[in-house]
């Protein structure tokens, strides 16, 4: 399964970037998007690991407490199992 998830850009490079997923560090490329300006402590869209998009930091906030609830109500129907 594939999800999209926010997360905070904390390292750069040429084709690709470092970011934070929840508690997980992940790099991911960046070759689908315009990484002119991008910087450290930028907020993404991330899919597949691929960079899909840029994010205001309103929307990283507001997709970062579903992608919370998502991930905390997957757990806990694992742990029933």
């Amino acid at each position: 399964m594939c999800l999209m998830a926010p997360a905070r850009v904390v390292g750069l490079e040429h084709d690709a970037c470092e970011v934070v997923v929840g508690a997980r560090r992940e790099r991911v490329s960046t070759l689908f998007i315009d990484t002119h300006g991008l910087a450290v402590g930028d907020w993404v869209l991330v899919v597949g690991g691929s960079v899909a998009r840029r994010l205001h930091p309103d929307q990283a906030a507001a997709m970062s407490d579903a992608y919370g609830i998502a991930v905390e109500a997957r757990t806990n129907a694992t742990a029933r199992v």
